[in-house]
C-alpha cells in the first residue's frame, strides 16, 4: 500500500453501457451501489482507491 494519503474515485455509468463499466473496472474500479438513471434504469456506482494506483510522475521527485 502507498503511504499517499487515503482518496477515492467515484464514477456513474448507465447499466446498459456494458463497455464503460468494462473500463472502469479493467482501470481498478469496483461497484459500491446504484443509482436510477435518468429513465429510471439501475445503474452502477463505482469507486476506486487511488492510493492502490502507480504514482503517475515518480520521475518528478
Amino acid at each position: 500500500m502507498s503511504d499517499r494519503p487515503s482518496t477515492a474515485s467515484g464514477a456513474g455509468v448507465l447499466a446498459d453501457n456494458a463497455r464503460a463499466v468494462r473500463y472502469y473496472e479493467k482501470n481498478g474500479f469496483w461497484p459500491f451501489g446504484s443509482f436510477a438513471g435518468a429513465d429510471g434504469s439501475p445503474s452502477p456506482d463505482l469507486m476506486a482507491d487511488l492510493r492502490e494506483l502507480p504514482d503517475p510522475a515518480p520521475a518528478l521527485r
